[in-house]
């Protein structure tokens, strides 16, 4: 994208570093949830321009972080901030591919009998 005046926000003023910002309202709104879990993920629904430039597949990083979060807060459990920064490191460094597709792939492998020619 292009780093011009057409390109800017809505009614940006740069001697104010001011914009026309949306509502609180016309946010995504979330209810009923102890925490919240985003690390790039696909924007909320109807919310801006999701434009394809991104593969959004069933398998996000956020799940690396969802799952250890939920883990650690089953049955009334608290997460302190060094949890917190444990769960948040090893998601950062795990090959999301390796933690969450092949565990699938192996067991399809190991599932069917190998033939040769």
């Amino acid at each position: 994208m292009a780093a011009d005046a057409a390109h800017e926000w809505s009614g940006y003023a740069p001697e104010t570093n001011t914009a026309d910002y949306a509502p609180p309202s016309g946010h995504p709104q979330t209810t009923d949830q102890d925490y919240l879990v985003s690390w790039n993920n696909k924007q909320a629904k109807d919310y801006g321009a999701a434009d394809g430039n991104f593969s959004f597949g069933a398998v996000h990083r956020g799940d690396l972080l969802d799952a250890p979060i939920r883990a650690a807060l089953a049955g009334g459990g608290r997460l302190d901030r060094a949890g917190t920064a444990r769960i948040v490191a090893e998601a950062a460094t795990v090959d999301l591919r390796g933690r969450r597709v092949l565990p699938d792939l192996l067991r399809v492998i190991e599932s069917a009998q190998v033939y040769s020619r």
